[in-house]
This record gives C-alpha cells, structure tokens and sequence, in this order.
C-alpha cells in the first residue's frame, strides 16, 4: 500500500509539473503576439482612413 502510495504522488508531481510548464509557456509568446498585433491594427486604422479620404 505505501509503495503504491509513493507511486502515485511521484505521478501526480510529475504531472503538476508539464501542467505548470505548459501555463508558463503562453506566457512567453505572448509579448510577441502584441507586438505583432498592434502594427497590424495601426495599419487597418491608416488603410481605412486613406480610402475614406480619398472618396472625399
């Protein structure tokens, strides 16, 4: 009973481990999902606006 005991906390720890991992991974390509992000909509803004200007 102890042995399977063990087995099954060194299981969970090692789980609770690639989980964390895995959070801790979104985090790092989430600075260069923004930074890609925002040129794209500043150039959505400045598109939209020079075609509006020109049906003036």
């Amino acid at each position: 009973m102890d042995i399977q005991l063990r087995v099954v906390l060194d299981d969970n720890k090692k789980l609770s481990g690639k989980i964390q991992d895995s959070i801790y991974g979104l985090g790092k390509g989430l600075p260069y999902s923004i930074t890609a992000l925002i040129p794209g909509m500043l150039c959505y803004v400045y598109i939209t606006m020079y075609v509006d200007y020109q049906r003036i």
